[in-house]
């Protein structure tokens, strides 16, 4: 089986240039997959926003509460700290005793460990607890939070800084945190692993209850970690003999929070958390749910980027005010479907006009920007997913197996696999090839190459685990259903998005499992995790009823894009797709350059190396279009107003 290697780039490349439109727009936080609580996360076909536009850095808002602080001194035996100075309670202010639940069923205590001492990030975790506020604590549901501010960034409600500990009441401003201080706790270090066990240790006495959630909101790096603290930088690393803390210093890695965590429910006697929510970039790798599964039984996190918006606190946390007795299933599932969509800065008209009309943003959003437009533009490039750790363990085992196998195959092909595989943002910068790839995309690849042999069927485990995961996902032998595609506006969106790119790659693999379909019985999205021009063998020529239109209509947004492409665009976009230069024995990926030779798919020119579409294949792909647009114009195909 050959792979062909440029086909393969070109697939993902007219995806994001085809449909995503307008540049992307993240200041840190965390990620999303719609409902599907996947660790391999397959990307839904993107949708075309109604207007252009997104977010990206903000000015910090938030505000400096006024009531009398009480402070515990610290129980970490993790090591010593300086405990904070103890006051008087606030007036009214609940205690371990008073706050104990009066009412019968089940009861929650939801912990934000939120690490607001960044520039850029301050506003935007200021504003999550406000966003908390709206919903406020109940009689079942306890919601207490630790807030450290940046000095000499975000200069709302009284430009605070240091941090406070809070037990939240309901208040609808979102420009003013009115819920009480139950702590003063001046500048401390939220980097260090034994600020967090002493925070949730004290939370956890003083609001006992039937299951606990801790949701940590800062910047994440994956797998090394996050939660960085800017005033507090370079205070003591404790991490300064490996070489990676040295280079990035103070945060709160990946194996400072395993430690932590494990000494909270040994100092606690806790079984585990019910939910462990990571609202911070790239945090859904399976080494970071592998560190987790111990601890949790289930946690939420983003295999991408996310909006420096975060998660939509005011709806999940209204959600399990409303339905304490569910799960953390339940509560990872309504993180999930509310993210974006319901966020308070979208849904909220003067705090949408605020986002979208703050100068220097750069993106030219209208303060008058619908939320449904808005939403749809920042849901474009983001992921989030809710995992049940229980499946961690089975992973893990069958990645280990995968890895003995691998040591027998052609380690140029594994390689191969490696580099082709889904990739998402690096924070080792573009001098390295991309540190994270998508671990399904990755051993589908490798299975492609292996066949049926010791590889193939270790391949095998590890995509029967992931489709474990996969719960909210059908396979099903069409994922185009006409009747529906009538019936339903929102699906006819994706399916007729997904027929646009499958048609202009000239798909040839239509096998049922190369396509999956979201179970939602309304607006169910469409997932394409093969693009069927990836491999050149009969082995992979197994059907082309995706390589033709089958819809008879499309979106008008999605038609008005279209007609944006002409020849001169698609060379930009598609002539040059991927380059490298020599470096010593290896090819390091390097900034596009011009294009060596627009006649070949591979050129090379001394040390560099370069593929990208020949001119005739771009030739091809927009006398495919001009047929398309033809057809349109014809009355063939259907134009109709995008759902809303």
């Amino acid at each position: 089986m050959k792979l062909n290697l440029r086909t393969l780039l070109v697939g993902g490349a007219l995806l994001l240039f085809i449909f995503v439109i307008g540049p992307r727009f993240f200041g840190g936080g965390a990620a999303t997959l719609p409902q599907e609580p996947p660790v391999a996360q397959v990307q839904p076909e993107p949708t075309l926003p109604d207007e252009p536009g997104a977010i990206v850095e903000r000015e910090p808002t938030v505000a400096r509460p006024k009531a009398s602080p009480t402070a515990r001194p610290p129980k970490s035996t993790v090591a010593p700290k300086p405990a904070a100075t103890a006051v008087p309670a606030a007036a009214g202010a609940p205690t371990a005793e008073s706050a104990a639940p009066a009412a019968s069923g089940q009861t929650w205590t939801v912990m934000l460990y939120q690490d607001a001492d960044d520039k850029i990030l301050e506003q935007d975790i200021y504003v999550d607890l406000n966003e908390a506020e709206r919903v406020g604590s109940t009689d079942r549901v306890n919601i207490v939070a630790q807030m450290d501010r940046f000095k000499g960034g975000y200069k709302g409600d009284g430009n605070w800084t240091g941090a406070g500990r809070f037990y939240v009441t309901q208040d609808d401003d979102l420009g003013r945190v009115q819920s009480q201080v139950l702590a003063d706790l001046g500048e401390i270090d939220m980097s260090d692993p034994r600020t967090l066990v002493d925070f949730v240790t004290w939370a956890i006495e003083a609001y006992p209850a039937d299951k606990y959630a801790l949701i940590l909101s800062d910047h994440g790096m994956g797998w090394p970690g996050g939660w960085s603290d800017a005033d507090s930088a370079g205070r003591g690393n404790r991490n300064r003999n490996i070489p990676l803390a040295q280079a990035l210093e103070s945060n709160l890695y990946l194996m400072d929070l395993d430690t932590a965590l494990g000494e909270i429910r040994s100092q606690t006697g806790l079984d585990k958390f019910e939910l462990v929510g990571m609202d911070a970039c790239l945090m859904g790798q399976l080494e970071v749910f592998s560190a987790l599964a111990p601890h949790a039984r289930y946690a939420v996190a983003s295999q991408e980027t996310e909006p420096a918006l975060g998660w939509a606190y005011t709806s999940f946390l209204d959600t399990l005010t409303r339905n304490p007795d569910a799960t953390g299933a339940d509560l990872g599932r309504s993180i999930v479907d509310s993210y974006i969509v319901e966020d308070q800065r979208i849904v909220d008209d003067q705090a949408r006009a605020e986002l979208t009309g703050r100068g220097g943003s750069g993106f030219g959003v209208s303060s008058q920007v619908s939320a449904k437009a808005l939403a749809r533009q920042m849901e474009e490039s983001i992921t989030l997913t809710a995992v049940d750790l229980a499946g961690v363990p089975a992973l893990m085992d069958s990645v280990n197996a995968l890895s003995v196998a691998l040591q027998g195959m052609n380690q140029q092909s594994v390689a191969k696999a490696r580099s082709y595989a889904q990739t998402f943002t690096s924070i080792f910068g573009e001098q390295v090839p991309p540190s994270y790839i998508d671990l399904g995309s990755f051993v589908q690849l490798l299975k492609r190459q292996a066949g049926s042999g010791a590889v193939g069927q270790a391949a095998d485990q590890v995509l029967a685990v992931l489709q474990y995961w996969l719960s909210d996902i059908a396979v099903i032998a069409d994922v185009y259903n006409p009747t529906r595609f009538a019936a339903d506006p929102l699906y006819a969106r994706h399916i007729g998005q997904l027929n646009v790119l499958t048609y202009l790659i000239a798909h040839r693999d239509s096998n049922a499992g190369n396509f999956l379909i979201g179970k939602t019985p309304t607006g169910a999205r469409v997932f394409s995790i093969d693009h069927g021009v990836a491999f050149a063998s009969e082995d992979s020529d197994r059907g082309e009823a995706w390589k033709v239109i089958r819809v008879d209509r499309l979106p008008a947004d999605t038609v008005a894009r279209l007609r944006t492409i002409t020849v001169p665009v698609l060379e930009q976009q598609l002539g040059v797709l991927a380059q490298w230069k020599l470096e010593g024995d290896r090819y390091a990926p390097v900034a596009l350059g011009p294009n060596l030779a627009p006649n070949r798919g591979i050129r090379r020119d001394g040390k560099d190396l370069q593929m990208g579409l020949t001119r005739s294949e771009i030739l091809a792909v927009n006398r495919l279009l001009t047929r398309l647009l033809e057809r349109i114009d014809a009355g063939e195909i259907a134009v109709v107003a995008a759902p809303n």
